[in-house]
């Protein structure tokens, strides 16, 4: 705790919990904070890919969709979803929203629109 100058914040947390009579440590404590930091940043996480399934569901139901602007949603929830689960061990399950895999869904989705993409304009690499 010295050498992270939080002896300060330490002591008034010890004092406000009474932690001296339940004995808890320094160690103890930093664990904690750490943790609920950890989650805090989950959560973060949780509300953009929320954010963001909200408005790619309600792109998707609009009369005529976009398809760059849809596969740009798809592909950035598909990172997010990866990025939280690998960074967050508690977010390794699959990720469920309406009964059924959302990955799953937009990994689909997302190379139907990618193979619609490349069909529509043909797109050929030159090797130089």
């Amino acid at each position: 705790m010295k050498m992270l100058l939080l002896k300060g914040q330490l002591s008034r947390i010890k004092k406000i919990y009474e932690a001296d009579k339940v004995g808890i440590t320094g160690q103890q404590c930093l664990k904690l904070i750490l943790r609920v930091k950890k989650m805090y940043e989950a959560k973060s996480f949780m509300l953009k890919i929320l954010r963001l399934v909200i408005k790619r569901e309600e792109l998707e139901s609009s009369k005529t969709p976009d398809q760059l602007v849809l596969s740009g949603l798809t592909g950035r929830i598909l990172s997010l979803i990866d990025i939280l689960q690998d960074e967050h061990r508690v977010f390794k399950r699959p990720f469920v929203i309406q009964g059924m895999d959302y990955v799953q869904r937009l990994r689909d989705e997302y190379t139907k629109l990618n193979k619609e993409f490349f069909d529509h304009f043909q797109v050929e690499f030159e090797s130089v």
